[in-house]
């Protein structure tokens, strides 16, 4: 009988350490989840403010974008209607018989105006005013 009470013994240790090291275990894996879960949220976080950053710097470059499209194309536009006023000047000024005077060693004599010198003239002179007038 005392081989029985030792085995009894020797069982009810081990059951004694076999629940402690589960219920070690269990608080292991319970302080594991938790840690994990917490890294989890904070690594989420961040992912998520980086690609909202990422999100953010696109869209401001899609905007940037198309601002320097739309003004492009705008003038573009402009210049399109500036040059056809000044096509539209040409046969006025071809019909104007500009003359000009020539200054020799012996006088002065009258010669026909290059037509393009005054279109290119007129265009720097009064380009901005002719857009400002047409585009305000």
């Amino acid at each position: 009988m005392a081989i029985e009470s030792i085995i009894e013994h020797i069982l009810k240790q081990a059951r004694r350490q076999r629940e402690r090291i589960i219920a070690e275990a269990m608080e292991k894996k319970a302080d594991f989840a938790r840690r994990s879960a917490e890294e989890a949220a904070v690594l989420f976080s961040d992912a998520i403010k980086d690609a909202e950053r990422a999100a953010e710097a696109e869209r401001n470059r899609i905007m940037i974008s198309g601002r320097l499209e739309a003004k492009k194309r705008l003038l573009e536009a402009k210049r399109e209607i500036l040059s056809a006023v000044f096509a539209e000047m040409e046969p006025v000024l071809m019909g104007k018989g500009l003359m000009k005077e020539q200054v020799l060693s012996d006088g002065f004599r009258r010669v026909p105006e290059e037509r393009g010198f005054y279109l290119e003239k007129l265009r720097q002179d009064f380009e901005s005013e002719i857009a400002g007038v047409l585009f305000s």
